[in-house]
């Protein structure tokens, strides 16, 4: 168990779907939990500006979780100097940043080795239907809900 992060980056691909969405839920469940924690999100290549998917935005409003306003942004290190906690989608989104922002090294991770303990690809829903997304965001809501029972 690790303790609870003040500021978690989640990051993923583009921005437009898992990290938004892990985002989305991680502060929603936060704030219904009463905790002291907020998410950001960013993309390793994400087209700046980019709204979350449509089907990601759906996927949310299963839980209550509104993307309208999200907009897509390229990870920085100046976000993973902010945040105390970086929490990647995949194995190839931890080792790009840790290729690149090495200095970084202890505090990325991939999302579900940090909730569970073991890795388990949260892959890409981009381009698939309702179902893919779903499947999707249920992966994080549990992996997100784990990290914050601690």
């Amino acid at each position: 168990m690790h303790p609870l992060a003040e500021h978690v980056l989640f990051v993923c691909t583009g921005n437009t779907c898992r990290s938004p969405m892990a985002q989305a839920l991680y502060n929603l469940l936060a704030r219904q939990r009463g905790l002291d924690t907020f998410a950001t999100s960013a993309g390793i290549m994400a087209c700046e500006g980019m709204p979350a998917s449509l089907g990601a935005q759906c996927a949310m409003e299963d839980y209550g979780a509104d993307l309208t306003l999200h907009q897509a942004q390229t990870v920085t290190a100046q976000m993973l100097a902010r945040a105390d906690v970086i929490l990647c989608m995949q194995q190839s989104h931890q080792q790009a940043l840790l290729a690149k922002y090495p200095q970084f090294c202890q505090k990325i991770h991939t999302l579900t080795q940090y909730a569970f303990g073991a890795y388990q690809p949260v892959e890409d829903p981009f381009g698939g239907d309702e179902d893919v997304y779903r499947r999707c965001a249920r992966q994080i809501f549990d992996a997100v809900s784990k990290i914050l029972e601690n």
